[in-house]
């Protein structure tokens, strides 16, 4: 066996490096350029990695931002899923207090019969009595401010109405309709949102 001195030479910047001269041999030069398209390659490939990399944080970063813009969507519709039910509230608050009102109204309307009848009964003794026991002259002027008085009481009575919105009313039960529609389509619009 043959020894054979082998050398390592490491060169730090390209100037440094022998380009094979004519004093190497065919496997040196061989091995040299190798060596130095091989460090190309390398740096290359740090280049690429660190390129990759860089894209990998902005994805990241994006996933994440999308991920933060997923979750205020879906709280901005749980908010805004709330303000519905407390505007539904709302209006279910305002057609009670109608209907109350309406209620009370016919309510009233009907006492305030009961005693008109009450008032034209005694009306009738009071007539009579001054039919009796007065002139026709003094009948006559009890008999107008006694008709005078009931023609009032029962025109205020009758006056005393609530309007009816039919028309409005119709158009209400037809958005109604449509928002329950709507309501019904947010939980495709939740699972859309989740598997995004």
């Amino acid at each position: 066996m043959t020894e054979h001195k082998e050398a390592l030479r490491i060169f730090l910047n390209k100037d440094d490096k022998p380009n094979g001269g004519v004093t190497s041999s065919q496997h040196e030069r061989y091995i040299i350029l190798m060596n130095g398209s091989l460090q190309e390659k390398n740096e290359a490939s740090v280049l690429k990695i660190k390129e990759l990399e860089l894209r990998i944080e902005e994805l990241e970063n994006e996933g994440d931002r999308s991920d933060t813009n997923r979750n205020y969507i879906k709280g901005l519709l749980k908010n805004f899923h709330e303000m519905h039910k407390w505007n539904e509230n709302i209006i279910n608050t305002e057609t009670e207090i109608l209907e109350d009102t309406r209620l009370f109204i016919n309510v009233y309307k009907n006492r305030a019969n009961w005693h008109l009848r009450i008032l034209h009964a005694c009306f009738i003794v009071l007539i009579g009595l001054v039919w009796e026991y007065y002139s026709s002259f003094e009948f006559t002027a009890t008999m107008s401010v006694f008709m005078v008085i009931a023609s009032f009481q029962t025109s205020m009575l009758r006056n005393l109405n609530i309007p009816d919105f039919l028309e409005k009313e119709k158009k209400i039960k037809k958005l109604t309709d449509e928002k329950k529609k709507v309501t019904k389509a947010q939980d495709y619009i939740y699972e859309f949102i989740d598997s995004q």
